[in-house]
C-alpha cells in the first residue's frame, strides 16, 4: 500500500491531508514539500502548487467538504411578514 494516496480529490501523505487535486493541478501544503511527494505527483502527471495553510484548511474540513460535494448553498431565510 502506498504512503501517498488520492481519495475523493484529497491527497493524503502518510495519512495526513496534504493537499487536493483540481483538474491537473495539485495544491499541496508547503510542509509536505518532499522529494518523495514531488516524484509521486510527477508520476501522476500532476503539476504542483505549493501553498501555506492547505493542511490546516483540510484538517478543519473546509476543502474536503467541497471536494466531496458536501457544500450546500446557504438559503436566505426570510423572517416576518
Amino acid at each position: 500500500m502506498s504512503n501517498i494516496q488520492i481519495k475523493k480529490g484529497c491527497i493524503y501523505y502518510y495519512g495526513n491531508p496534504a493537499g487536493y487535486v483540481k483538474e491537473q493541478n495539485a495544491v499541496v501544503d508547503t510542509m509536505f514539500q518532499r522529494e518523495e511527494l514531488k516524484e509521486w505527483l510527477t508520476e501522476k502527471n500532476l503539476s504542483a502548487t505549493w501553498t501555506d495553510g492547505v493542511f490546516e484548511r483540510l484538517s478543519r474540513g473546509e476543502k474536503l467538504a467541497e471536494l466531496n460535494g458536501e457544500i450546500k448553498p446557504l438559503k436566505k431565510s426570510e423572517f416576518g411578514s
